[in-house]
């Protein structure tokens, strides 16, 4: 019984045959085994490689989207890839245990954030050192605060994940608008802390 169960499974998933004799029945099969086992395996990673990602993180997907690829094609053993894509997840899942209770390590493995901006000046060399030119930086600002004046900024960072974070100067005036009801008249003022 068992014998004729191994038999099916291994004639559905073409085990051991040439990747080149792969009928389309086959590919299904185990783009399906392949995609069911790939999910199981972000979701014991947490998700945490799917999302905004450090490069920790994203050579994860890019190895563990290699090493699958090469089980639904059959250019690897069917079961020995898709161990090897359960050790990948659980070395990067003991990486990130290791990362957590170590700052070191983690500065390490995941690198740190670069200041890029300080006072409403920009930090060149620091641009430099990530690579950012002066718009990739105004972009950043325009998405990330609202706004693209450099002096308005009081730090900003290139994190990790390479997004650009911003923090805003607090004496930056605010512009309240107040309409009053019977008129037609509106009042602007200008709040500073």
């Amino acid at each position: 019984m068992f014998e004729a169960i191994y038999q099916f499974i291994s004639d559905l998933l073409a085990l051991g045959a040439d990747p080149k004799s792969l009928g389309v029945v086959n590919i299904i099969v185990r783009a399906l085994i392949v995609y069911l086992v790939g999910l199981l395996l972000v979701r014991l990673g947490k998700n945490r490689f799917v999302g905004k990602s450090t490069a920790f993180d994203a050579i994860l997907g890019f190895m563990l989207g290699t090493v699958l690829t090469s089980a639904i094609i059959g250019t690897g053993p069917f079961f020995i890839v898709l161990g090897a894509a359960a050790i990948l997840v659980i070395i990067h899942w003991v990486f990130a245990a290791i990362t957590f209770y170590s700052s070191r390590m983690d500065t390490i493995v995941k690198g740190q954030p670069g200041k890029i901006i300080e006072d409403g000046e920009i930090i060149w060399d620091s641009m430099n050192d990530n690579k950012l030119t002066k718009e990739d930086l105004i972009e950043a600002l325009r998405r990330n605060a609202s706004f693209d004046d450099v002096s308005r900024v009081k730090e900003s960072y290139f994190e990790r994940n390479g997004d650009v974070s911003v923090i805003p100067k607090d004496d930056v005036p605010r512009i309240l608008d107040v309409k009053v009801e019977d008129g037609v008249q509106t009042i602007q003022i200008k709040l500073t802390n």
